[in-house]
């Protein structure tokens, strides 16, 4: 007599691209250095605006020095010319590895900056349909209860616009502390007045927890050079600039070196995988969600692609995917009608499209594709309602939730 295998309960994990956020404003990749470049006037404080315009200039002359105006680098072969030639202390356009870093250091504060600057000037009506995206994922948690994981997110994003979206929904229907953006590694509020649990206590607290693993790494992590500590000012509703783009010491460091008595304490410096092709991902925080992401990936019953063009030069995307995802889950690919293949597209275009790539890596019959766009998709397939009748859901399901 054989016995039956108890049904695999459903779990579908998102996978957000660049095209999820670009609605919102934030750039693409191909658009980062020019953007970087083109700046100008913007509602920040003074501060940050003068570091940025340093960082801006310090990375104008380069480019201006060490390439022809006709041929600008891409962002990804910029940052593995200063990756390769920093790594061997080589020289480039008569510049010594030291000046390079230099040059890397400058270029990813300036993206840094340009991701908060994007994200503080998004369009109210672009806003509430990202909050109602979150108020609909945070409905699904607590649908799911303390001990089911129905859904998790894994973001190949640096910029925060889900997780600033998810936050507004908890502030605005006051649960803190009740559910939390759960990063999948060992994040530390900057100090006790921040209202983000560490990730890797919110389960034993009892905190409804929403997975959001960013395999890039964030515009919101600072990490200490020194303690290898992972910051963030997750939740708090609070200027941006003084969170992440002033400078801002070790808060651990700092409290060793009183005791120590030591003069010396190390600044908190951005932390995101920058577009290299010899991308290092050996740092602990880095590896754990990337851990993460493949249980997460081999749990699945759907996978869901939105706004991610799956480019070969990901090769540890792919290696992942390919290794993770179960030969039985469902695969769905969230596209534009510009990545929709017509009758009369030439053979050799068509291999340059999206869904080209994604019929080559998962086979044909295997995927599912919907060319609405990110908010098509959302529209459609979670049937998203005005947020105001949606918060006014949510209430009543916080009460029922939290009752019991």
């Amino acid at each position: 007599m054989t016995t039956r295998k108890p049904p695999v309960p459903p779990k579908r994990v998102y996978v957000l691209g660049a095209g999820f956020s670009y609605g919102a404003g934030y750039p693409l990749q191909r658009d980062v250095l020019h953007r970087i470049e083109s700046l100008g006037i913007m509602d920040a404080p003074v501060g940050p605006v003068e570091r940025f315009i340093n960082s801006q200039a310090t990375i104008v002359r380069f480019l201006a020095h060490a390439f022809p105006k006709d041929m600008p680098p891409s962002l990804e072969d910029l940052f593995t010319l200063l990756d390769q030639t920093i790594d061997t202390e080589g020289y480039f356009a008569g510049r010594s590895w030291e000046n390079l870093n230099e040059v890397r250091d400058q270029l990813k504060r300036a993206v840094l900056f340009l991701l908060h600057a994007a994200g503080e000037a998004v369009p109210t009506g672009v806003a509430k349909f990202y909050r109602s995206i979150a108020a609909h994922l945070v409905s699904l948690r607590l649908a799911a209860g303390q001990e089911n994981d129905s859904f998790s997110i894994i973001s190949l994003n640096w910029d925060t616009l889900l997780e600033d979206s998810i936050y507004w929904c908890i502030h605005k229907m006051g649960v803190l502390k009740k559910v939390d953006v759960d990063y999948c590694c060992y994040t530390t509020p900057f100090d006790t007045t921040y209202p983000h649990t560490p990730s890797i206590l919110q389960r034993a607290k009892r905190i409804f927890n929403i997975k959001v693993l960013k395999l890039h790494g964030s515009a919101n992590w600072l990490r200490c050079p020194n303690c290898n500590r992972l910051f963030t000012g997750l939740g708090r509703l609070q200027n941006v600039w003084d969170e992440y783009v002033e400078p801002r010491l070790c808060p651990n460091c700092q409290q060793q070196s009183v005791r120590r008595r030591q003069q010396t304490q190390p600044y908190l410096e951005p932390f995101f995988i920058t577009p290299t092709f010899v991308k290092v991902f050996d740092n602990a925080h880095i590896q754990m969600i990337w851990h993460n992401a493949y249980v997460e990936l081999a749990e699945a019953t759907e996978v869901v692609f939105i706004g991610y063009s799956l480019p070969e030069a990901d090769y540890h995307l792919r290696t992942l995917l390919r290794r993770a995802i179960n030969p039985d889950a469902s695969i769905v690919v969230v596209l534009t009608k510009h990545d929709r293949p017509h009758k009369n597209t030439d053979d050799r275009l068509r291999r340059f499209l999206a869904s080209s790539r994604y019929k080559g890596f998962f086979g044909e019959k295997r995927v599912k594709f919907n060319y609405s766009g990110t908010q098509g998709y959302f529209e459609e397939v979670l049937d998203i309602r005005s947020l105001r009748s949606q918060l006014k859901g949510l209430r009543e399901q916080f009460r029922k939730t939290f009752r019991k």
